[in-house]
């Protein structure tokens, strides 16, 4: 039976329990799990207490000893799939760690196309000068050590086929030039097949209020544009962190009895982020073309995935998206796009009064492709074992 270790030293926890799902709807895996306390005891309980996966958790203060003690475990796998990897590098060169090991990339350009896509900051001096530092930080230390870790791994992989595809054009690739898709999400929540009987139309932003790669400004003029057109009354949820972003101010100065916005000012857990989109009517994706990830300039859907899409697909509910982030073909049915304010005020309205979000719901409810649980599952194992026969 094949021993698969899934590594996970940082905050992807949504990664981890989509593969940890996909991987255990095969029946002859075993799992290792080495994640931080808190990914542990927000789990599902179908993962937490699986007798399929050996759970290794660690306080964040403790994580390079924490590996280093548990080499022996790692090294018993027959393969790694390392989620997130960030900066610094050199504990994970020193880990020596003898199974084949899948290092997943989730920021593309800030390993093979930094210079290209640089973002120095130049709103504040500040932030110029910790930029500027970051940057000297990579050439001196960090590519040295991202090309290390690059020849060392058996192969990367991709949150979607469409960063693969761009991946492979551009020759992203580690030393053993190969590279695979690996599903960051899958369709579990289908849609109910009878309408929402409440008046309210709730309306989901998933993930942290953020201005780097969100445009809550203009969520905020379409609204204004849209209000009073509504038939019904309207709740809007920034379902994550809350930060100033600009337009949540603007948001917040439209509330009245036909428009509400629930805001959270802290992490949301997991049980409660996920009755929050269970119950959602539909999302809004107000992407921008791109986002800063340290000094480098990340372009949605073709060179980092968005968590955002993720939820769509997992939670199986239709978005009005904007026009930035492209999607798999198979799930433009999900979604409606704008380009501009304006276009998201029209959108709004004909999905709140005419209830078009259900149209889409009925694609959802009919989907038959990849990102179906078995197939996902399928397509996953399989790539893994032809890299452990190589």
């Amino acid at each position: 039976m094949p021993k698969i270790a899934l590594v996970e030293p940082y905050d992807h926890s949504e990664v981890l329990y989509v593969l940890c799902e996909l991987l255990l709807g095969q029946q002859a895996v075993k799992l290792c799990v080495f994640s931080q306390h808190y990914i542990k005891a927000h789990a599902p309980s179908s993962l937490s207490l699986s007798p399929e996966i050996d759970w290794f958790t660690f306080k964040p203060e403790g994580r390079i000893a924490f590996f280093q003690q548990h080499q022996t475990h790692l090294n018993n796998c027959h393969l790694i799939l390392w989620i997130t990897a960030v900066v610094p590098y050199g504990w994970m060169l020193e880990l020596g760690l003898a199974p084949p090991v899948v290092l997943i990339l989730h920021n593309r350009n800030n390993w093979f196309a930094q210079i290209k896509n640089l973002a120095i900051a130049t709103n504040t001096s500040v932030a110029f000068f910790k930029d500027i530092t970051r940057l000297l930080r990579w050439l001196l230390f960090q590519r040295r050590q991202q090309h290390l870790l690059l020849q060392k791994v058996a192969a990367v992989g991709y949150g979607s086929r469409g960063i693969l595809e761009e991946a492979n054009r551009e020759m992203h690739l580690p030393a053993s030039g190969k590279a695979f898709w690996i599903p960051f999400t899958y369709l579990k929540h289908r849609p109910a097949g009878e309408p929402s009987a409440s008046e309210t139309i709730k309306i989901v932003i998933p993930g942290t209020v953020t201005g780097n790669g969100r445009d809550y400004y203009s969520v905020a003029r379409a609204f204004a544009l849209a209000l009073p057109h509504f038939h019904q009354p309207v709740n809007l949820v920034l379902l994550g962190k809350g930060a100033m972003a600009k337009g949540l101010p603007e948001l917040q100065q439209l509330e009245s009895e036909r428009f509400r916005l629930t805001a959270f000012p802290h992490w949301v857990a997991q049980e409660e982020y996920a009755a929050q989109m269970r119950d959602a009517d539909f999302l809004i994706l107000p992407f921008r073309a791109w986002h800063k990830v340290g000094f480098v300039k990340e372009y949605w859907g073709r060179s980092g995935f968005s968590g955002a899409v993720s939820d769509m697909v997992y939670y199986g509910l239709p978005a009005i998206s904007s026009t930035f982030h492209p999607l798999e073909p198979e799930l433009e049915q999900w979604v409606e796009r704008y380009a501009g304010y304006e276009e998201l005020a029209a959108l709004l309205v004909e999905w709140v009064n005419e209830r078009k979000f259900l149209e889409a719901k009925k694609n959802i409810e009919a989907y038959v492709g990849d990102l179906q649980m078995k197939r996902a599952s399928g397509l996953l194992i399989a790539q893994l074992m032809d890299l452990l026969k190589e």
